[in-house]
C-alpha cells in the first residue's frame, strides 16, 4: 500500500544570457517556466484537497453507518462533521488531514477507532511479506511499570538482550536520547491511572521494539543500581508472519511446556501473542500435550488481541458444551460467541474437552479478544483469573482502506459478557487473584502471578 498523493515533480529552466543581459527570448522561457510552475502547482493543490476531503468524508461515512449506537456515545456525529471538514479542506499535507481524522476519532472516547497510516503499512511489507522497517522487531527483552518506572519483566534466553547481559529486574532508564525519569507515568486531569498506566506502557513498548537490523542504545540500572549502557541489535521477532486483511505483517508466536512444581503434579502452561488463525493449530498441538496435566495455564499478559470468533474454537478445549461466552451487538443484527466442544485432536482420535483446573494469566495490556476469552471463562465459573485488570479495550472493529491508502480501523459493535451483561469496555476483567509484581522479585527471577496460579491449581485438582 502507497500514498495516493505523490510530491509533484516540476523540471525548472534555467535561463543564462551572455553578459548578463536578459534577451527577450531568455524572459519568455523564463515566463513560460513560471506560468508551468503556478499552474501545476495549483492544479497539485487543487488534486490534493480533493483527496483530502474525500478521505475525510468517507471515514466519517464509514463510522455514521456502522456504529452501533445511532446516538454515538452521545456524541452529534453531524456537528462534529460540520465542524472538522473545513479543517480537513484546509490541511496541507497528510499529516495534517491525519491530525484532523484522529480528533474526529477521539470525540467518540472508545476503543477501537484509529488511523493507520498506509505508507507505514506499505513501508513495512516486502516483496516477500517480510519486515522491512517501520519497527516492529524484538530487542529480546519485555519490561513491565513497577510502582512509576520500567522494569525488565522477562529477557528472551534466544534473544540479543542476553547475549549484552541484560537480566530481569533492571530498571529501564534511557532509550536511545530518551530519558526516563523517576515518574515514568504521566499525571494528566481527568484521565484516570489505569488508562495512564496503559499508555505509558504501550508506548514504551512501541519505543524499544525498533526496527529488525537497527542498533538501539539502551540505558540501565542493574541489581546493585549501578548505570549499565548496553548497544542491542534490534531482532526480526520470533514466531510465523502472518498477514491478515489491511493489518500491518504480524509475527504470531506460541509456547508451551509443562512444569513439574512437585515431584507428583504436571501444570501445562501456553503463551501465546495474538489472536490469529495461525495460533490455533499451535494451541491445539499444544492441548494435545496436556491433556493428562493436573493443571492448565494460559498466560495472556500482554496479548492485545485479534480476532473475536476464535474464542469460540479455543474455548472449545475446556468447555464440553455449547456456552456463550459473549454477544456482539451490532445495529442490525446479535451474535453470540458459542464454544464449540472440541472432541477430535490433531491425530484425528476422539477426545474430550478438559476438565482439569484452568487459570489464566493478565495484566493492564491484555486487550480485546483476551478479554472476551477471559471475561466469558470466568463469568460461567470455568477459569480463575490471575494478575491485574485487564486493559478495558474489547470492541470488535474492521480495517477499511481509505481513498488516500490509509486505513481506517473503527468499532462496529458493542460487546457484553453473555452470563453477566458485563461491559467489559473501560472495566476489564477483574482477576479472581489480584498479584502484584514487585522489583525484588524480578531480580530473584520470580513470577509471582504465575506462583499464585500454580499454588491455586494444586489446591483444586
Amino acid at each position: 500500500m502507497a500514498e495516493t498523493l505523490l510530491p509533484c515533480r516540476i523540471h525548472y529552466l534555467k535561463v543564462v544570457s551572455k553578459l548578463d543581459q536578459q534577451s527577450h527570448r531568455s524572459r519568455s522561457l523564463r515566463w513560460v517556466t513560471i506560468s508551468v510552475f503556478v499552474i501545476g502547482a495549483a492544479g497539485s493543490i487543487a488534486a490534493q484537497e480533493d483527496v483530502h476531503l474525500e478521505t475525510f468524508d468517507e471515514a466519517w461515512r464509514i463510522i455514521s453507518e456502522t456504529h452501533w449506537d445511532t446516538e454515538f456515545n452521545g456524541v452529534d456525529w453531524e456537528a462534529v462533521r460540520e465542524e472538522l471538514r473545513p479543517l480537513a479542506a484546509e490541511a496541507r499535507s497528510v499529516a495534517d488531514l491525519r491530525g484532523v481524522i484522529r480528533e474526529m476519532l477521539n470525540r467518540l472516547d472508545q476503543s477501537h477507532f484509529a488511523l493507520w497510516p498506509g505508507d507505514a503499512i506499505g513501508n513495512i511489507r516486502g516483496s516477500n511479506g517480510d519486515v522491512v522497517g517501520g519497527g516492529g522487531g524484538d530487542p529480546g527483552f519485555k519490561v513491565i511499570l513497577v510502582g512509576d518506572q520500567f522494569v525488565v519483566s522477562l529477557v528472551d534466553p534466544k534473544g540479543p538482550a542476553v547475549e549484552v547481559g541484560v537480566a530481569t529486574g533492571w530498571t529501564l532508564r534511557r532509550v536511545d536520547s530518551y530519558e526516563i525519569g523517576s515518574d515514568a507515568v504521566p499525571k494528566v486531569e481527568d484521565v484516570d491511572e489505569h488508562t495512564l498506566r496503559v499508555e505509558a506502557q504501550l508506548a514504551m513498548r512501541h519505543r524499544i521494539s525498533g526496527s529488525p537490523g537497527n542498533t538501539i542504545r539502551f540505558g540501565f540500572l542493574d541489581e546493585n543500581n549501578r548505570p549499565r549502557r548496553v548497544e542491542i541489535e534490534i531482532a526480526r521477532p520470533a514466531g510465523e508472519l502472518s498477514l491478515f486483511g489491511n493489518l500491518p505483517p504480524i509475527f504470531a508466536a506460541l509456547e508451551s511446556e509443562v512444569l513439574e512444581p512437585d515431584s507428583n503434579i504436571d501444570i501445562g502452561v501456553i503463551t501465546f501473542n495474538i489472536w490469529l488463525p495461525v495460533i490455533s493449530r499451535l494451541f491445539d498441538e499444544a492441548i494435545d500435550q496436556m491433556r493428562d496435566a493436573d493443571g492448565i495455564v494460559l498466560d495472556l499478559r500482554g496479548n492485545p488481541g485479534g480476532l473475536g470468533g476464535m474464542v469460540m474454537g479455543i474455548g472449545g478445549h475446556f468447555v464440553d458444551k455449547n456456552v456463550s461466552l459473549g454477544t456482539m451487538r451490532t445495529r442490525e443484527s446479535t451474535l453470540q460467541f458459542i464454544t464449540n466442544p472440541r472432541r477430535i485432536d490433531t491425530s484425528g482420535s476422539l477426545v474430550e474437552p478438559y476438565e482439569g483446573p484452568l487459570a489464566i494469566l493478565m495484566d493492564n495490556t491484555s486487550a480485546s479478544t483476551s478479554e472476551v476469552f477471559a471475561g466469558g471463562l470466568q463469568a460461567i465459573g470455568r477459569a480463575h483469573i490471575f494478575g491485574q485488570r485487564s486493559m478495558g479495550a474489547v470492541l470488535p472493529s474492521l480495517m477499511d482502506e481509505l481513498p488516500n491508502g490509509d486505513v481506517l480501523q473503527h468499532a462496529f459493535a458493542d460487546f457484553v459478557i453473555s452470563k453477566t451483561g458485563v461491559r467489559l469496555e473501560g472495566r476489564g476483567v477483574i482477576p479472581d487473584g489480584v498479584v502484584d509484581v514487585t522489583r525484588a522479585d524480578l531480580l530473584e527471577g520470580n513470577d509471582p502471578v504465575l506462583e499464585a496460579a500454580i499454588e491455586w491449581i494444586k489446591q483444586h485438582r
